[in-house]
């Protein structure tokens, strides 16, 4: 698994770039902390409809150009089941078999998330998909959300229904509430879950007005 066994680790999420620019520029910082004498078990890369070209190319860049692992944020938003084979043989001709599931934000100019005709209703249903086409090819994380669901529902039972389709381990939405980190990793436990748990951190921070918009968006207390 992309955890890798390590007992203090970080990661790194990144958008994909817009421009050549851009990606030479983000590919440059990837190999700076690349080199650190502490560098990011892994980096991510964001998928989305408008950018899943440019998120192949920064990921297959980050992985031969800075020798790091590297891991595709994969969202269900606008993903037809034929769209995800192609995605899924893309990742394997890349050599790339880490993946984050999570169903994604509404689509552009709606505030309503709408599963995709031939899609996916949720993150739990592409996980299953993927377990059933490839086995256990992939290293397969989902989101997780300690503060709560935005929808609302049962956060633990929420996590536990996707590791029971096949994830292998979490990654938290972002937080301020460290307490809320842990009571919601002592319910897992209780709830008999015994997969990795990895808390969201934002850094560096944006400016307060921009803390403010993603903490809203994500339903998480400021």
């Amino acid at each position: 698994g992309v955890c890798g066994g390590a007992e203090a680790f970080y990661a790194l999420e990144f958008f994909p770039p817009n421009t050549p620019d851009g990606a030479r520029n983000l590919i440059s910082r990837v190999d700076r902390f690349g080199q650190a004498a502490s560098p990011p078990l892994w980096v991510d890369v964001t998928w989305c409809l408008n950018s899943g070209k440019r998120a192949m190319e920064t990921l297959v860049a980050a992985k031969a150009v800075c020798g790091l692992s590297v891991q595709l944020h994969l969202s269900c938003t606008g993903l037809t089941r034929d769209m995800a084979d192609g995605v899924l043989e893309d990742c394997i001709e890349a050599g790339i078999f880490s993946l984050l599931i999570i169903r994604g934000d509404p689509p552009p100019g709606s505030d309503q998330w709408v599963q995709t005709d031939g899609g996916f209703a949720t993150a739990r249903d592409l996980v299953a998909y993927i377990r059933r086409k490839h086995a256990n090819a992939f290293s397969i994380a989902v989101a997780c959300h300690p503060g709560g669901l935005p929808g609302g529902g049962d956060s633990v039972q929420n996590f536990k229904s996707k590791i029971d389709a096949g994830a292998d381990y979490g990654v938290c939405q972002l937080g301020f509430d460290t307490s809320a980190y842990s009571d919601f990793v002592k319910g897992c436990k209780g709830a008999g879950i015994t997969a990795p748990i990895i808390p969201g951190v934002l850094v560096p921070p944006p400016s307060p007005a921009q803390v403010s918009s993603v903490c809203k968006h994500c339903g998480v207390p400021p």
